[in-house]
């Protein structure tokens, strides 16, 4: 259904195991250009989170490519009944970068980047995307790879 949606902003206290699946379907829908996302506080910790971190993953990856990501608020547990036992946040999201046809292995290559992400970046990166000419730093793992490096190896295969 998100991937019809043609308003422009997306409102949700979303729940976690659905929260991966708005962000990335929101990131593909070029309507969509502002989310204001309540979220567990964990996830938005990942959602947050700096390429080294241990909380840096695919999650992040997606979110930052097409969206300025801040953290706004926080929703304190007893706003809710009956009482979770997990803490919420308050997440706004606009878009940056309109999502291209040559993304559609973004989630793909996400996916198997960061099943090795302690291992050598060089060595996943010529497994995940071969035939991709890249500069990535030897001594660099998974992990260490921001979001923009990711991106510039789908450009570099279809170039």
């Amino acid at each position: 259904m998100l991937d019809a949606w043609r308003g422009s902003c997306l409102y949700s206290n979303t729940p976690y195991n659905l929260t991966s699946q708005i962000i990335a379907r929101s990131a593909k829908n070029n309507h969509v250009d502002v989310l204001v996302l309540g979220v567990q506080y964990d996830l938005a910790k990942r959602i947050l989170a700096h390429p080294g971190s241990r909380d840096y993953g695919r999650l992040t990856v997606i979110a930052r490519l097409f969206f300025d990501v801040e953290h706004v608020g926080f929703i304190p547990r007893s706003w809710f009944y009956p009482v979770p036992k997990v803490e919420s946040s308050v997440l706004l999201l606009k878009r940056k970068r309109r999502w291209k046809p040559e993304y559609n292995i973004l989630e793909q290559l996400t996916a198997c980047l960061f099943s090795q992400r302690n291992r050598r970046a060089s060595k996943i990166v010529a497994r995940c995307a071969p035939g991709t000419p890249h500069s990535i730093d030897p001594g660099k793992r998974v992990r260490d790879i921001d979001p923009e490096t990711i991106l510039s190896l789908i450009e570099e295969q279809h170039n």
